[in-house]
């Protein structure tokens, strides 16, 4: 077990308070020394022969003649242990020429002479200092205990990198998914009345290709499609099927959804944002039904095999795969 007692003068307990938690940090996060106890300003000292104490002075240009100081000094020296105090110079110059220079504690000097070197911090700076302090108690090279220390300034580094790249990445990724972005795709198909893009051009790809689609998306969410050149129309299984999406096929689609992912509406346009019409999906997505065009009093009717039909309403059928299997064509009735 260590026990390390600083002392200091009262004008100096700022700077002893920082080296006391200075210390606890280090014990704290280096469990290999055991237990070490440390105390500042106070006599509680111990007999014990198994137990190691140290005495850390902190001397500056108040600690020449202090009282409390020359008692700890004193007891160390009683006790055969003069090795075991550490002066810990904060101000002032050690062993001075000019006496008003002069950090060292007077009894220090007159029982030790010029044997203790001290720990100069203003000389060495803060972490070598305290790393002298540690090299001192525990009999470690000085030079041991920088390369550790640079070891774990490394480690800190890196382990601090990483934290900020995650932090960016997540934060790239949350921004990412919290907003539209932009995709391309060759061609695109349908799952329960979801547009879906299929083959996705990247940035080289698509410097080569003249026609695709524009994705706008929001995570993995449509908003809408915009057709470049002249891709292919989306492909369904049966000529039947087929007929309808070569009737919906428009330049662009903007999509809206209900808050639970269902479909709410398809604005169908022209290139220049005209209006051609807007299909209206209900029971979740299993009917579409067409709108009025703005300022019109008729319906929008289908136009298949490119003649107008009746048909104003749609009723679908998906297979297991979320393709559309089936359709019936109702006029408006609302019935179905």
């Amino acid at each position: 077990m260590y026990n390390i007692h600083i002392v200091c003068h009262e004008n100096d307990y700022n700077a002893g308070r920082w080296l006391y938690y200075k210390l606890k940090w280090y014990y704290t996060r280096h469990k290999q020394y055991g237990t070490v106890n440390i105390t500042l300003n106070s006599s509680a000292y111990t007999n014990e022969p198994l137990e190691k104490e140290f005495l850390i002075v902190l001397c500056s240009l108040n600690t020449v003649d202090d009282g409390k100081i020359s008692e700890a000094i004193r007891y160390f020296y009683a006790k055969g242990q003069m090795a075991h105090i550490i002066p810990y110079v904060i101000s002032g110059q050690p062993h001075a020429a000019d006496i008003k220079n002069e950090c060292i504690p007077r009894i220090l000097t007159e029982l030790s002479g010029s044997e203790l070197l001290a720990v100069n911090s203003i000389e060495l700076g803060n972490r070598t200092a305290f790393h002298r302090v540690i090299a001192a108690i525990h009999g470690i090279p000085l030079s041991t205990l920088e390369q550790r220390d640079k070891r774990q300034r490394i480690r800190q580094w890196v382990s601090t990198g990483l934290l900020i790249a995650v932090l960016i990445a997540y934060s790239s990724y949350s921004e990412y998914t919290a907003s539209a972005h932009t995709e391309y795709y060759r061609s695109y198909t349908y799952s329960y009345g979801i547009p879906v893009g299929i083959d996705r051009l990247n940035f080289a790809q698509r410097r080569n290709c003249d026609n695709y689609y524009i994705f706008r998306v929001n995570h993995t969410t449509p908003l809408s499609i915009r057709r470049v050149g002249d891709p292919p129309a989306v492909a369904a299984k049966t000529p039947d099927l087929q007929e309808y999406y070569d009737a919906v096929d428009t330049p662009v689609i903007h999509f809206s959804y209900h808050t639970d992912g269902t479909p709410d509406a398809a604005v169908h346009t022209e290139s220049d944002g005209k209006i051609l019409f807007v299909i209206n999906y209900l029971a979740d997505g299993k009917i579409a039904d067409f709108s009025q065009l703005p300022n019109s009093e008729n319906p929008y009717f289908l136009s298949l095999d490119g003649e107008q039909t009746e048909y104003s309403r749609c009723a679908f059928q998906y297979d297991e795969n979320g393709s559309l299997a089936d359709i019936r064509y109702l006029t408006n009735s609302r019935e179905y």
